[in-house]
């Protein structure tokens, strides 16, 4: 990143081909992009006995118009709970499987 542009490396067959553009952005990265760094023991000892800082809005010079509810882009109208899922039904194969899932699925009108 430099000053309100982001520069990205893409890998190809051939090589990387580089990137440019403007932020803010939405990027997607592949599944191996990052290799985790575990920490070690000393660290994660030594982390327990750091002190943690703690800002509010006016610490960061934030403009209270832009964060929070009034500053948010969009509104959470309704939420509801998933249902829990029902038991699945395990098909033995012997020999009528296929009747067994075409009846199942016939049962629950998916087809």
């Amino acid at each position: 990143m430099r000053g309100t542009t982001l520069t990205v490396h893409r890998e190809t067959e051939r090589g990387y081909v580089a990137y440019e553009c403007p932020l803010p952005a939405v990027l997607s990265v592949v599944k191996g992009i990052n290799e985790p760094r575990y920490p070690t023991m000393k660290g994660i000892l030594s982390a327990k006995k750091k002190p943690i800082e703690i800002k509010d809005a006016n610490a960061l010079n934030l403009d209270a118009a832009r964060i929070g509810l009034s500053g948010a882009a969009t509104r959470v109208l309704s939420a509801t709970v998933r249902e829990p899922r029902k038991a699945g039904v395990k098909i033995e194969d012997d020999g009528e499987a296929a009747r067994k899932i075409a009846d199942f699925l016939a049962c629950e009108k998916l087809v």
